[in-house]
Protein backbone atom coordinates (compact mmCIF):
# COMPACT_ATOMS: atom_id res chain seq x y z
CA UNK A 1 0.00 0.00 0.00
CA UNK A 2 2.72 2.44 0.61
CA UNK A 3 4.07 2.04 -2.69
CA UNK A 4 0.59 2.50 -4.18
CA UNK A 5 0.20 5.76 -1.80
CA UNK A 6 4.10 6.89 -2.97
CA UNK A 7 3.22 6.66 -6.58
CA UNK A 8 0.15 8.41 -6.60
CA UNK A 9 1.62 11.32 -5.07
CA UNK A 10 4.64 11.04 -7.77
CA UNK A 11 2.05 12.56 -9.70
CA UNK A 12 1.83 15.51 -7.69
CA UNK A 13 -1.65 14.10 -6.18
CA UNK A 14 -2.69 13.99 -2.14
CA UNK A 15 -3.99 10.97 -0.47
CA UNK A 16 -4.20 9.80 3.12
CA UNK A 17 -3.18 6.12 4.74
CA UNK A 18 -5.03 4.05 7.11
CA UNK A 19 -2.88 1.17 7.93
CA UNK A 20 -1.86 0.63 11.58
CA UNK A 21 1.45 -0.69 9.95
CA UNK A 22 2.31 1.99 8.73
CA UNK A 23 1.80 3.59 12.17
CA UNK A 24 -0.73 6.11 10.27
CA UNK A 25 -4.26 6.46 10.59
CA UNK A 26 -5.61 8.94 8.49
CA UNK A 27 -9.26 8.87 6.77
CA UNK A 28 -10.80 12.41 5.83
CA UNK A 29 -8.92 12.83 2.55
CA UNK A 30 -10.71 12.97 -0.83
CA UNK A 31 -8.35 9.66 -1.28
CA UNK A 32 -7.65 7.64 1.28
CA UNK A 33 -5.42 4.33 0.90
CA UNK A 34 -5.94 1.72 3.40
CA UNK A 35 -5.60 -1.71 4.93
CA UNK A 36 -8.71 -3.73 5.19
CA UNK A 37 -7.76 -5.44 8.78
CA UNK A 38 -6.96 -1.51 9.72
CA UNK A 39 -10.24 -0.20 8.07
CA UNK A 40 -12.12 -3.35 9.46
CA UNK A 41 -11.38 -2.40 13.13
CA UNK A 42 -11.88 1.28 12.69
CA UNK A 43 -15.11 1.67 10.92
CA UNK A 44 -15.78 4.34 12.75
CA UNK A 45 -13.19 6.59 11.81
CA UNK A 46 -15.26 5.79 8.22
CA UNK A 47 -17.86 8.60 8.78
CA UNK A 48 -17.91 10.74 5.77
CA UNK A 49 -19.14 9.60 2.67
CA UNK A 50 -16.60 8.16 0.09
CA UNK A 51 -18.10 7.66 -3.74
CA UNK A 52 -15.96 5.02 -4.72
CA UNK A 53 -14.44 2.34 -3.55
CA UNK A 54 -11.50 0.65 -5.12
CA UNK A 55 -10.74 -2.72 -3.98
CA UNK A 56 -7.50 -4.41 -5.69
CA UNK A 57 -6.93 -8.66 -5.47
CA UNK A 58 -10.84 -8.42 -5.09
CA UNK A 59 -11.24 -11.90 -5.80
CA UNK A 60 -10.65 -12.05 -2.19
CA UNK A 61 -13.44 -10.54 -1.30
CA UNK A 62 -15.39 -13.80 0.15
CA UNK A 63 -19.27 -14.23 0.48
CA UNK A 64 -18.71 -14.59 4.03
CA UNK A 65 -21.10 -11.48 5.30
CA UNK A 66 -18.65 -11.40 8.66
CA UNK A 67 -15.81 -11.30 6.43
CA UNK A 68 -13.86 -8.03 6.81
CA UNK A 69 -13.98 -7.17 3.48
CA UNK A 70 -18.06 -7.58 3.80
CA UNK A 71 -18.76 -5.33 7.41
CA UNK A 72 -16.44 -2.28 4.82
CA UNK A 73 -19.15 -2.47 2.31
CA UNK A 74 -21.91 -2.74 4.49
CA UNK A 75 -20.96 0.02 6.84
CA UNK A 76 -19.63 2.77 3.37
CA UNK A 77 -22.64 1.84 2.09
CA UNK A 78 -24.80 2.50 5.19
CA UNK A 79 -23.12 6.02 4.69
CA UNK A 80 -23.33 6.75 1.06
CA UNK A 81 -26.39 4.15 -0.13
CA UNK A 82 -24.79 5.58 -3.74
CA UNK A 83 -21.18 3.92 -3.49
CA UNK A 84 -19.51 2.60 -6.38
CA UNK A 85 -17.41 -0.28 -6.49
CA UNK A 86 -14.59 -1.06 -8.64
CA UNK A 87 -13.06 -4.53 -7.88
CA UNK A 88 -9.18 -4.81 -9.74
CA UNK A 89 -8.11 -8.81 -10.66
CA UNK A 90 -6.45 -11.25 -12.40
CA UNK A 91 -8.32 -13.82 -11.52
CA UNK A 92 -11.99 -13.06 -11.95
CA UNK A 93 -13.06 -16.90 -12.40
CA UNK A 94 -13.01 -19.34 -9.02
CA UNK A 95 -12.96 -23.19 -9.75
CA UNK A 96 -16.23 -24.15 -8.33
CA UNK A 97 -17.89 -21.03 -8.60
CA UNK A 98 -17.36 -19.44 -11.85
CA UNK A 99 -17.22 -15.80 -12.64
CA UNK A 100 -16.72 -13.29 -9.42
CA UNK A 101 -18.56 -10.64 -11.23
CA UNK A 102 -21.23 -10.14 -12.93
CA UNK A 103 -19.61 -7.76 -15.78
CA UNK A 104 -16.35 -7.39 -17.00
CA UNK A 105 -15.30 -3.86 -18.18
CA UNK A 106 -12.28 -4.48 -19.32
CA UNK A 107 -9.89 -8.33 -19.89
CA UNK A 108 -6.64 -8.45 -21.49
Amino acid sequence: MAQNHAKYQALGLEADIFAAGLKRKESHGKVVFGSVQSVARNLDAFQGEFSLLIVDECHRIGDDEESQYQQILTHLTKVNPHLRLLGLTATPFRLGKGWIISSIITAW
